[in-house]
C-alpha cells in the first residue's frame, strides 16, 4: 500500500502543472546549500517567557521545514546517483563491442561484479532499479519529483507486482501533456471571458 501511496502523490506532482513542483537538479543543489546555511546560523533563542518560548518554538518549526527540504533534496540525488549506473552499463555495452566480447551482456554483468565487489543479486538488483528508473526518466519524470512523492532508492527493488501498483497510479506523458494543455485552455478561457463580458 505505501507504494501506491507513493505512486498517487507522484501522480498529483505530475498533474498540478505548478512551479513549486518542478525544480532542476541543479536548483536542487543550490537548495540544499541555503538549507544547510540556514540551520548553521540558526542561533537558539533563550527562552526566559512565554513571548521567547513561543519564538523558539517557531524557530524549530523553521528549521524543520530546511530539514525536510534537505531529505527531499538528498533523495533525489540518491536516486540521481543510482540513475547514473544505467551510461556505466551502456558504456560497457560499448567497451565489450570494441573488445569484440562474444557474450556480452554476461561480460559486462561480470566486469561490475569484480570491480563493485558485489554479487550476483546485488548485481542484479542495481541492474533493475536503473531500469526502471530509467523508464520513468524517459517519461519526463525527474529524480526531484520522485523524491518529493516520497520514493527512495529500495522502492526500485521491490518486486515486479509491487512496483506495477506503483506505476497503475502514474499516468503516461501523453496523458499528462493532454489534461495539462486542457488545463492552460481552461485556464486562459477563464481569463479571456471575465473581460469580453
Amino acid at each position: 500500500m505505501l507504494l501506491f501511496s507513493k505512486g498517487r502523490k507522484l501522480c498529483e506532482i505530475l498533474l498540478a502543472n505548478d512551479e513549486h513542483f518542478v525544480a532542476s537538479e541543479k536548483s536542487k543543489t543550490t537548495e540544499i546549500f541555503t538549507a544547510l546555511a540556514e540551520l548553521s546560523k540558526f542561533e537558539t533563542i533563550k527562552v526566559v517567557d512565554k513571548e521567547s518560548a513561543t519564538k523558539r518554538i517557531n524557530q524549530w518549526r523553521n528549521q524543520e521545514t530546511y530539514c525536510e527540504k534537505l531529505l527531499i533534496a538528498a533523495e533525489s540525488f540518491n536516486l540521481l546517483h543510482l540513475a547514473l549506473l544505467v551510461q556505466i552499463y551502456d558504456d560497457f555495452t560499448k567497451l565489450s563491442s570494441e573488445l569484440e566480447v562474444k557474450n556480452v551482456k554476461s561480460w559486462v554483468i561480470s566486469f561490475m561484479r569484480s570491480i563493485l565487489k558485489i554479487g550476483r543479486k546485488a548485481e542484479q538488483r542495481n541492474r533493475l532499479g536503473c531500469d526502471r528508473l530509467r523508464r520513468l526518466f524517459n517519461e519526463g519524470i525527474t529524480a526531484a519529483q520522485l523524491a518529493q512523492a516520497g520514493c527512495r532508492k529500495c522502492d526500485f527493488f521491490v518486486t515486479k507486482e509491487n512496483y506495477e501498483i506503483f506505476l497503475s497510479q502514474i499516468p503516461s506523458l501523453q496523458t499528462r501533456r493532454s489534461i495539462t494543455s486542457s488545463m492552460s485552455v481552461e485556464r486562459i478561457s477563464e481569463i479571456i471571458e471575465p473581460k469580453q463580458k
